[in-house]
């Protein structure tokens, strides 16, 4: 039988960088420095961001699955980073909701940057329950393929 790799650690990345340079455009555009190019930009990448996540959250919850085969004392930390990634998921899909009026892209307003910078709040306290899971907890690491390495 094929042992697959764990999917939700390597997707992560893409929703997490998207969001956060999604949130770090939105700054800079509610600093008005060149806010008519940076608003769509960002809320392009937000997008982009919830979308990948969609992926990621998949993957987590078949890994999860995987997870608790193997390490049931985990469930505690796993249920809490997901709840945190999934308010932080839900901040942001209110972030761009809140951009477009009549299906189109408003202008920007505070509100929605607002949310943006606490959905990247969320989403780095998680990403750190998430971070602890595997080198706080070592969840899913294959100590195996370590075992044939020499050492000096």
């Amino acid at each position: 039988m094929i042992k697959l790799h764990p999917l939700h650690p390597a997707l992560a990345h893409f929703p997490i960088g998207a969001l956060g340079i999604g949130t770090g455009l939105d700054v800079t555009a509610g600093l008005d420095i060149h806010s008519e190019t940076l608003w769509p930009i960002s809320t392009l990448l937000l997008v982009i961001g919830i979308a990948t996540a969609v992926l990621t959250i998949a993957a987590g919850i078949w890994d999860f699955g995987k997870l608790l085969k193997t390490q049931s004392t985990l469930f505690d930390n796993i249920v809490r980073h997901a709840a945190i990634m999934i308010c932080s998921w839900c901040i942001y899909i209110f972030a761009v909701i809140l951009r477009f009026e009549d299906g189109e892209l408003g202008f920007l307003t505070g509100l929605p940057v607002g949310l943006s910078v606490a959905g990247l709040a969320t989403l780095m306290i998680g990403g750190w329950y998430g971070g602890d899971l595997v080198y706080g907890h070592s969840a899913n690491v294959n100590r195996g393929i370590c075992e044939n390495i020499d050492t000096p």
